[in-house]
């Protein structure tokens, strides 16, 4: 059994198959591969024909390969989920049939991933993309925090630019890489992004809130340390 299955995992091609491919005229295609380092020891210099350099190659190893290459694809990408309903029998445009598309939305789970999505939190940013967006723009009180060395900083900058744009605590939380906010909580960050006169107005008066957030805080941090004291 293990025997069989080795052979089945194994690319490698019989002695005589190669043996046939070696004769045949089209050697572009069918003559021995050139191994990574014979272009750069000589590049005029030809193996002994019927040598190759034999590495291990299996199906397996080529599966692990493809599933690795696929998965760096996937994870660079925005995946969203487009649910198809069927609005009416007659396929005719403006004539919603309610029954019929409310059994949909029941049987393709749409209620239950609404649901889950109001208790959890379903707008996810990666904290870099927030700190490079935003901290440009933020004034130099502001600034003076340096998100970019992570931490207490960080969080201390997240919490200034998200109560800036009124944004309740209660509607996000802060991971380790990624910024989780509750459904709809993200609007206001969205409006800020647009490249409009309204995003760059939001933006102007962002960047006003912010610095008097900051002053509020670092207040409040400065009493807490007299307190000690």
């Amino acid at each position: 059994m293990g025997a069989t299955w080795l052979d089945k995992n194994s690319y490698a091609l019989p002695m005589e198959i190669e043996a046939v491919l070696h004769d045949s005229p089209l050697q572009e295609y069918f003559g021995p591969p050139a191994s990574p380092d014979e272009g750069k020891a000589d590049k005029g210099s030809k193996k002994k024909a019927g040598k190759r350099e034999h590495v291990h190659h299996s199906v397996s190893k080529d599966f692990m390969k493809n599933l690795d290459e696929l998965m760096h694809v996937l994870e660079a990408t925005d995946v969203h989920f487009v649910r198809c309903i069927k609005p009416n029998d007659q396929q005719k445009p403006g004539v919603p049939m309610q029954r019929m598309v409310l059994e949909q939305l029941r049987c393709n789970g749409t209620m239950e991933a609404v649901e889950v999505m109001k208790a959890a939190y379903p707008t996810r940013i990666p904290l870099k993309s927030v700190m490079e967006r935003f901290a440009p723009r933020m004034p130099n009180l502001v600034r003076a925090i340096r998100p970019e060395k992570g931490g207490k900083s960080l969080s201390r900058f997240l919490a200034v630019v998200l109560a800036a744009a009124q944004i309740d605590r209660s509607k996000y939380q802060v991971g380790q890489t990624k910024l989780f906010l509750r459904a709809g909580a993200g609007e206001p960050i969205e409006a800020l992004l647009m490249d409009d006169d309204q995003g760059r107005e939001a933006m102007a008066a962002l960047e006003m809130a912010a610095a008097a957030e900051w002053q509020r805080v670092a207040a409040g941090l400065v009493g807490g340390v007299i307190l000690m004291r």
